[in-house]
């Protein structure tokens, strides 16, 4: 936005151009930082922490030595980039170093400052600072990045906030219809997400034509599946028995994928699974990447409990349906499907911020996962647009006591998206490949890329 015009025939004008970043419109109903606000925390963080604990503290995340970096990776780099540039050395006196720290101040995000007063960023530095061991700062950190706490509320929200949610959405034009949520199926994926898929599984969904008559609702039952030749049997326990072959995720991808026919992964009695849900068709999008085309998001149900319950088989080996990104790096293909990943520069300057902030996450989907209790809708605050960040208890309230919706011919559409996730933190997956001549061999994931 431009106040006056800087060119009128020859002749130049005095003019004001605004950045779009601070052109940004007020969320009803909650209470933005002021610009003073900023300048006194911005002001506050540099005159604590010195640029070799910043450094340190950026090597700790960046190196993913700490769980759920990610979402902290934005703020400690662009504190960094202060002292790099050196801007600050340039002011040659107090009133114009402050001058400079305003306008820094006001250029940022909120949640950039927010993370360096209070929270696990703070905390961290302050570790830093006092010489702490990694041991002790790992354990603390795990403990605010916990899962079941990071960004949600602890308390029921108050009268003014839930008022405050009632004013944003009617502005937002947003329904109970939009916020409804079900179980993300194998037919809804789109199919240039996949990385690898079971060809005995998948295909079927989409070769099969849709029948036409009275009965057609009428499940049949079920022939019994060709199983691909193998390795004798007699054989397997052998290869079993001896110690995996080590490979990165990324050479998995390019090299391994490509020939194999049956995936099968080592499931331990109590994993960590993950399940994808979405919203309805037409619906407004809610998360920070969602689109007209892509409304799903994902969630951990609460603390690891047996697999068992999930319809799957401890300590031994589970069937792999399909490989593919996380939903929110779905706009981001091919580039985010395609190994080896792009550069670091690359994803940051090609990137959205939710690629980073989330991480380079892919699921890992396990054939036959079921889910039988009805959970919440799962809108969680750290995956929501910004714009309902203020009202976020509200949110939480409203979707911890709503359900899921049960989806229709659950069979037929392939089951529900579900399984254990990969990324540069987890170096913990075991597979077993059996590759298109029949032959078998066991992988151990031991890097990322």
């Amino acid at each position: 936005m431009c106040i006056g015009n800087e060119t009128t025939g020859d002749f130049h004008h005095f003019f004001l151009k605004f950045r779009d970043s601070r052109l940004k419109r007020r969320t009803p109903g909650v209470v933005e930082l002021a610009t003073d606000d900023a300048t006194r925390m911005l002001t506050r963080v540099l005159d604590d922490y010195s640029i070799d604990i910043i450094r340190e503290a950026h090597r700790l995340l960046k190196g993913d030595k700490l769980h759920n970096a990610s979402h902290h990776l934005a703020a400690i780099t662009w504190l960094l980039g202060i002292h790099d540039d050196r801007l600050l050395d340039k002011a040659k006196t107090q009133e114009a170093r402050a001058n400079l720290i305003t306008r820094i101040a006001a250029a940022t995000w909120f949640q950039a400052l927010s993370q360096l007063r209070s929270g696990a960023l703070s905390t961290l530095l302050e570790d830093v600072k006092a010489g702490t061991e990694f041991g002790v700062i790992e354990r603390k950190w795990n403990a605010i990045n916990d899962p079941l706490q990071y960004l949600r509320p602890q308390a029921a929200p108050s009268a003014g906030n839930i008022a405050a949610a009632e004013r944003l959405m009617k502005e937002l034009n947003v329904t109970e219809h939009d916020m409804r949520r079900r179980q993300l199926t194998y037919s809804d994926i789109p199919d240039n997400v996949k990385i690898w898929q079971s060809r005995r599984t998948l295909d079927k969904i989409h070769t099969e034509p849709k029948a036409d008559g009275i009965f057609s609702s009428v499940v049949p039952k079920a022939g019994r599946e060709k199983e691909i030749k193998t390795t004798p049997t007699e054989f397997e326990w052998r290869i079993d028995s001896t110690p995996p072959t080590k490979i990165t995720f990324s050479r998995l991808v390019t090299d391994v994928l490509p020939t194999t026919t049956k995936l099968e992964m080592h499931v331990i009695p109590r994993a960590p699974l993950c399940f994808f849900i979405t919203g309805f068709k037409g619906t407004k999008p809610l998360m920070q990447w969602h689109s007209d085309s892509n409304l799903a998001s994902w969630y951990y149900p609460g603390r690891a409990g047996p697999v068992v319950k999930h319809n799957l088989k401890p300590d031994t080996w589970n069937e792999v349906s399909c490989l593919m990104p996380f939903p929110h790096l779905w706009d981001g293909i091919p580039a985010t499907t395609t190994f080896a990943l792009p550069s670091e520069k690359t994803v940051e300057n090609g990137f959205k911020y939710y690629h980073t902030k989330n991480g380079l996450r892919y699921l890992l989907c396990l054939k036959g996962v079921t889910q039988e209790d009805r959970r919440s809708l799962c809108l969680f605050p750290s995956l929501l647009k910004a714009e309902f960040h203020g009202v976020r208890s509200t949110i939480e309230a409203y979707s911890n006591k709503t359900n899921q919706e049960v989806v229709e011919d659950l069979e037929a559409k392939g089951g529900i998206v579900a399984g254990l996730k990969v990324d540069k933190s987890d170096y913990s997956v075991k597979l077993r490949v059996t590759d298109e001549k029949g032959g078998i061999e066991v992988y151990q994931i031991v890097l990322f890329d």
